[in-house]
């Protein structure tokens, strides 16, 4: 009954939202790799960016968050990209997309998550930063974790969406967790499709001060290079490294802009540390250094002694493994 009614429907237009192809508009001859043809993001979503950047520009001029208080960053996917594969679908795998355009988005309550979890393992924060950073279970938290949004054309042919497997090759002794069957070579493998996302994403965050929301963008974005978000983090989805940011204004003068190299964002970064933090966020920016090339490193470690004698911390580096390994000690 159904089948003779669909023959006698109009026609569907083909659909620009990559959420109604993969959950509404399924076909029965077609698989879901067949839906990435068209699953390029809908031309309309560049004008919603861009409210959604004036949105945040005028949020960090308000008054009421104090001048300055926006702290934000393009991210980029080193790879791929999975956030919300466990939820409800058509296809046994899901996608968090945004509902009017189907273009993708990482929650700002996952971006939270990952920055507190992050910060427990690695940061020494005091009861009162938890407290301003990400609230407790009796008061808000001071700062506020935005929803990160695709930055239109960013991926190539503003493609986003890339049909993914992931291949089970032992069903029986994961789905029996080893009581029933054990896993050998001859078992047959079962490939199952998925979504996953490349590109850039703007994360932003809102503080009580310029200094706060900055801090709190730093923790988020270390937390994004080092662990990830999303799923499957573990087989190294969901890592971003930062990327220099442009503001709303000056998108139009892009491209006749360099990008910052590595060594320069590393820099930058490291001379936006506050000197009472500096203990704290070092680790992680060596940790950073030491993954650079040979002939990256120098003007890094430069930059680095200098901060130290500025800040009066040459004397505590020098009791740090990390001194000697980066040849601060020959040029001290």
């Amino acid at each position: 009954m159904t089948g003779a009614r669909r023959v006698g429907l109009t026609p569907r237009a083909a659909a620009e939202h990559f959420g109604l192809l993969i959950d509404r508009y399924i076909d029965d001859k077609k698989e879901l790799a067949d839906n990435f043809k068209r699953a390029a993001v809908p031309p309309i979503y560049r004008h919603r960016f861009a409210r959604w950047e004036a949105a945040l520009a005028e949020l960090g001029q308000a008054e009421s968050a104090g001048p300055g208080a926006l702290a934000r960053a393009q991210v980029e996917a080193q790879g791929r990209m999975v956030v919300g594969i466990g939820a409800e679908s058509a296809h046994e795998v899901a996608l968090t997309l945004q509902w009017l355009d189907g273009a993708p988005v990482i929650p700002g309550s996952a971006l939270k998550g990952l920055a507190a979890h992050y910060a427990r393992h690695h940061a020494e924060l005091d009861e009162q930063y938890r407290m301003v950073l990400f609230g407790t279970t009796e008061a808000a938290a001071y700062l506020t974790w935005f929803d990160a949004w695709y930055v239109p054309g960013s991926a190539p042919g503003d493609q986003p969406h890339v049909h993914d497997i992931m291949t089970v090759h032992h069903r029986g002794y994961y789905a029996s967790r080893g009581h029933q069957s054990a896993p050998w070579d001859l078992d047959d493998p079962n490939p199952l499709p998925f979504v996953s996302v490349r590109g850039r994403f703007l994360v932003a965050v809102l503080g009580p001060s310029h200094e706060w929301a900055e801090f709190g963008l730093r923790v988020l974005t270390q937390a994004l290079a080092d662990w990830g978000v999303g799923a499957k983090t573990s087989s190294g989805y969901g890592r971003f490294s930062f990327v220099a940011d442009q503001p709303p204004a000056a998108h139009s003068r892009a491209g006749e802009q360099a990008t910052p190299t590595r060594e320069q964002q590393l820099i930058a970064q490291l001379r936006a540390i506050p000197p009472n933090r500096l203990r704290q966020e070092i680790g992680g920016i060596v940790d950073r250094i030491e993954k650079l090339h040979e002939d990256e490193r120098a003007p890094v470690v430069a930059a680095l002694a200098e901060t130290l004698r500025k800040t009066n911390q040459w004397t505590w580096a020098q009791g740090r493994s990390w001194f000697t390994r980066l040849g601060l000690a020959n040029g001290s």
